[in-house]
């Protein structure tokens, strides 16, 4: 028994080595798509994707039980919003969701001189809904198209070409479950032999996308630090994109952009790649994303300077900010390289003759010697919200930190206050707080417009400016300065001290290990995510919303939702809810950048 089982093993074995390429293990996206190719994006596998998806703290809380009876009802509108949509292509709203069961790709690359157009789509067991829905779109197509098969090697390429005009065509096949549509005729054809497996040899050899060098860099940067695989990858060529887009139009003119190309240095950005991980151990999400930059930089790449620097809030961040970010920049190298490329074009001299001498007639203010040679390189954005809570109650404020802030304010800030007033603007001293503060008092304002928006439901910008300790600070609102200089009088917590940011330190640290970061983020998403919670329960914005859903299905169905179900407490979102952090790196590559949320246990 044993020998005959084995027998009928290696009978199988050979069965199988004999096969038809049908059974052979298909090209994946970037073992298909030409090495040319402009722009990608991919999903790795649509049900690892919908799986990680419902691990994230947002699915699961969505899926609390006191916000699940908003999100059915919301679903279930959607569903009849969508109802018409079975009538068109025979699958309803779920069945169409559900046709995705694998690898999902789109790509578009330059053939014949001409933009091609691939998307490829897994459907596997859902093949037959997808067949349905091909079905009827080609009974649409058929009313100016024509419909013709072709056979190429063992795949069946349906072709549709339009009456009117030979140059509209798609094709598409169908093998393993799997759906790949192409905008061209001849491209399609090519594809078709590169699925089989029929790629030629020597230098007629077809080239994919996985044999790329720059595609292959730029997503070896784009990996998880655990090795895991990103649910979702992009990739762009941008130059090579501009250079197919001149080319492919024939337009004369365009020769000239491209040999600008080399000496403003833009040749040197080689690719942009980035990536999705989500659900891992520690993270929520994950995102890279990397510039791909030659070596060694110039023109206009050798203008982006970042530096390391300190990143740690400064002693007036306060603790319940919505988001936190700075960054430490060589600004001197910046403005002295725009100026070398100013003075390529423009002659010797230029940049100091026309833009900054110039400037100076204007405003009286020198800005190498008084602006740009005041600046350190750190720069810090803030964000608060104004309440009570409206559309724009988001508001930010910016600190840049200077070499000698007693000078900037006795020299400089006077000559600002002078350019104001020519504008018919007063800055007015702001009493209380911490450094000298103005606020922009526009006079002879006229009045509101009839049909300007009430200030319950938009706020009215109040900007204010001034310097504190060695940070020179603007804000459009009034309520940024109050906070900064309740924080450094100790009357509200650090942001350097909370757990929050303290977590997400620990983090960028981690995944830093032995570089250096010149820009880091940090979010809290619940304060973003509380000033619409609470404007939704506001009952004279539900009114607003009734009014406004009068003739739009959609903010109907989100209005009936929140007139039937009462919006839970806010803690019971905000348990979802971790803060987010991002950073960015160099190195000889390029930049990095890598953003980040914390797995909510």
């Amino acid at each position: 028994m044993m020998k005959k089982t084995i027998l009928l093993l290696c009978g199988l074995m050979g069965l199988i080595s004999f096969a038809p390429s049908a059974i052979a293990a298909r090209p994946t996206a970037p073992q298909l798509f030409p090495a040319d190719t402009l722009t990608y994006i991919r999903v790795d596998d649509s049900r690892d994707f919908k799986e990680k998806m419902s691990q994230t703290s947002t699915a699961r809380m969505l899926a609390d039980p006191g916000l699940k009876p908003i999100v059915d009802d919301l679903y279930g509108s959607a569903i009849q919003l969508t109802a018409r949509m079975q009538d068109a292509i025979g699958v309803n709203l779920e069945e169409l969701l559900a046709i995705p069961n694998g690898e999902m790709a789109f790509a578009v690359y330059s053939n014949e001189r001409k933009p091609v157009i691939v998307a490829m789509l897994e459907a596997g067991d859902e093949l037959p809904a997808l067949e349905l829905i091909l079905a009827r779109a080609e009974e649409q197509l058929a009313q100016r198209s024509d419909r013709t098969e072709e056979k190429v090697g063992d795949l069946t390429l349906v072709i549709w070409k339009d009456r009117q005009r030979a140059d509209r065509e798609i094709a598409y096949f169908i093998d393993q479950g799997v759906f790949v549509a192409i905008s061209q005729v001849s491209a399609a054809k090519k594809l078709c032999d590169v699925w089989q497996g029929k790629v030629g040899e020597g230098s007629e050899k077809y080239k994919t996308l996985a044999e790329n060098r720059k595609f292959l860099t730029v997503m070896s940067q784009c990996v998880g630090s655990e090795g895991e695989r990103p649910q979702i990858s992009f990739y762009w060529d941008p130059l090579a994109t501009v250079r197919a887009i001149i080319t492919n139009s024939g337009n004369t003119a365009g020769t000239a952009v491209l040999a600008l190309l080399s000496p403003l240095g833009i040749d040197g950005i080689q690719s942009i790649g980035a990536s999705m991980i989500m659900s891992t151990k520690e993270f929520d999400s994950i995102i890279h994303a990397h510039l791909q930059l030659a070596s060694p930089r110039k023109g206009v790449l050798e203008v982006v300077r970042p530096k390391s620097g300190s990143t740690v809030p400064e002693p007036w961040v306060p603790d319940d900010v919505g988001s936190y970010s700075t960054l430490n920049w060589e600004v001197q190298n910046t403005v002295n390289g725009i100026e070398k490329i100013f003075d390529t074009f423009q002659g010797e001299g230029a940049f100091k003759t026309s833009v900054l001498d110039r400037a100076k007639e204007r405003t009286e203010i020198d800005f190498r010697s008084e602006i740009i040679e005041q600046i350190t390189g750190r720069v810090t954005i803030i964000q608060g919200f104004v309440k009570p809570f409206r559309v724009n109650s988001g508001t930010n404020l910016f600190a840049v930190q200077l070499k000698d802030p007693t000078k900037f304010k006795d020299e400089v800030m006077p000559k600002f206050m002078k350019l104001m007033e020519r504008g018919n603007v007063v800055p007015t001293r702001k009493s209380g707080g911490n450094g000298e503060f103005y606020v922009m008092e526009r006079t002879g304002e006229s009045p509101q417009r009839e049909n300007a928006p009430s200030p319950d439901v938009v706020r009215r910008p109040r900007v204010c400016f001034g310097v504190m300790e060695d940070y020179f600070i603007v804000s459009d609102d009034t309520y940024m300065i109050d906070e900064i200089s309740a924080a450094k009088d100790g009357r509200r917590g650090l942001l350097s001290a909370s757990e929050e940011y303290e977590l997400i330190s620990a983090k960028v640290k981690e995944q830093l290990k032995d570089k250096e970061t010149s820009i880091l983020l940090f979010s809290k998403p619940q304060e973003s995510l509380r000033v619409f919670y609470e404007m939704a329960k506001d009952p004279a914005n539900k009114e607003r919303l009734r009014e406004a859903a009068a003739n739009n299905p959609v903010l109907q169905a989100l209005s009936g939702a929140l007139e039937k179900h009462e919006l839970p407490p806010f803690d019971v979102i905000e348990k979802y809810l971790s803060p987010t952090g991002a950073f960015v790196t160099e190195d000889e590559t390029g930049l990095h950048y890598t953003a980040f949320s914390m797995k909510k246990e």
